[in-house]
């Protein structure tokens, strides 16, 4: 997720981090103890509100969401793969996140 947020820290692009910790303290020193510089909220739980509404099934689970709410990706690991067929009919190995994500800024107004 460093990485995510290194390579996109120049585009129209945040990430904010749900929690399922229930002390509220510990889940901030344990953040800024490991660089964390994204939003986060602690949900209070693996039952906590967030996770009820989005119906998070594991943790971490993430969401890439447009400018107008649509969730362009949804899944339990940050770095899965697919094959894809290429226009020259080989195929290659993508990152379906960043696959998602270069998309999605490729649509970008300029």
């Amino acid at each position: 997720m460093k990485e995510l947020v290194e390579r996109l820290k120049n585009k129209p692009f945040r990430i904010v981090g749900i929690n399922s910790d229930t002390d509220r303290d510990k889940t901030k020193q344990l953040l800024r103890g490991n660089n964390i510089s994204w939003r986060n909220v602690v949900d209070g739980g693996t039952n906590g509100p967030i996770s009820r509404a989005w119906h998070v099934q594991s943790w971490p689970t993430y969401y890439l969401i447009d400018a107008t709410g649509k969730i362009r990706y949804a899944g339990d690991e940050l770095r899965s793969v697919v094959p894809i067929e290429d226009n020259s009919g080989g195929i290659r190995i993508v990152n379906v996140m960043d696959e998602d994500i270069g998309r999605l800024l490729a649509e970008m107004p300029k």
